[in-house]
């Protein structure tokens, strides 16, 4: 555990596979509230490149949110493990977004924009319009040059060329897309890497804390918390594995689980994990597993009157040892 400020507790980076395919969880780390998110994802690679194989073997671009990562952090990655970086500038008053917007201006220029169409679950169906800029210099926070990105500015519009509104009637910001792939021939690719990682937080992320309780405690203990994530982390991945292979079967599942009230398996209302001798599992209200185990009693006494019967027993006789007491257990 750490604490920022008031607040105690503990920091979690996943490393989120997007593609190929369907989402992943490829690894995490866990830190006190206090560990930067560099130390966490540095220990997470160097984990993988130790356990498992080179890094640069699963990732092809590592796609990081805004959160302040730094040009020198940033290239640092690069070298180190060869894969490329896709992020967003933290705010507009880094002084990055600041050089470009004066570019922007010093080269006002309309037909150097590309424009997009783009159908979006929640805006429905925009316009994006995309700048590219390349070798734009990076500096760290003392004013020293460390190298150089490319840079991918979006501005957001509707239908009718007017720019998209948030709910309370401020203009939606402008993008900035930091990356060091190459740009100019076309830079739609650049922001649909970042909107991968948009579906990852508001599907993967949501389904694991809404379903599979990530966000909730084990313990104080760290072999408690590590024991927990980690369980919760491979059963999501082998729901989605099911989910991919047999989605209409699951999709059935999941609203046959919904109408029992049951979130998930580590929360929701009781339910019963029954196993078949085959080794199969079945998560079941009280009420189903009750009908199950009178169906398979009605079996039970349909196979005894059947084999009685080819015995050349009288339905008198099945019917009367059927019905008899059962002696006392002892």
């Amino acid at each position: 555990m750490g604490k920022v400020g008031e607040a105690h507790g503990y920091k979690l980076v996943l490393l989120v596979r997007t593609g190929p395919g369907e989402e992943r969880i490829a690894g995490f780390a866990l830190g006190p509230l206090h560990a930067s998110e560099h130390l966490l994802l540095r220990m997470m690679l160097r984990e993988i490149e130790r356990r498992v194989c080179p890094v640069r073997r699963l990732i092809d671009v590592l796609v990081l949110d805004r959160g302040y990562w730094g040009a020198e952090f940033l290239l640092g990655l690069r070298r180190r493990y060869g894969f490329h970086f896709v992020t967003r500038a933290q705010h507009e008053g880094l002084g990055l977004v600041q050089d470009v917007e004066g570019m922007l201006r010093d080269e006002e220029n309309p037909t150097r924009w590309v424009r997009v169409g783009e159908d979006r679950s929640r805006l429905g169906p925009i316009e994006v319009r995309l700048r590219a800029l390349s070798s734009i210099p990076l500096h760290e926070k003392h004013g020293r040059r460390v190298g150089e990105a490319n840079i991918v500015v979006a501005d957001e519009y509707d239908l009718r060329g007017k720019r998209l509104r948030n709910p309370d009637g401020t203009e939606r910001p402008r993008f900035y897309y930091v990356t060091d792939m190459p740009v100019e021939a076309d830079p739609y690719p650049i922001r649909g890497f970042y909107l991968r990682r948009w579906t990852v937080e508001n599907q993967g992320f949501r389904n694991l804390t809404q379903r599979w309780g990530l966000d909730v405690p084990a313990g104080r203990g760290i072999n408690p918390l590590l024991a927990r994530l980690l369980f919760v982390l491979v059963l999501a991945n082998a729901e989605m594995v099911v989910q991919e292979l047999f989605p209409g079967p699951w999709q059935e599942e999941r609203r046959r689980l919904s109408k029992l009230g049951v979130q998930g398996l580590l929360g929701g209302a009781p339910a019963l994990a029954a196993y078949t001798d085959q080794g199969h599992i079945g998560l079941l209200s009280v009420e189903d597993y009750g009908e199950l185990l009178l169906q398979a009693e009605r079996d039970r006494v349909a196979r005894d009157i059947r084999a009685a019967l080819a015995r050349g027993e009288s339905p008198e006789t099945v019917l009367g040892r059927l019905t008899a007491d059962k002696p006392p257990p002892p």
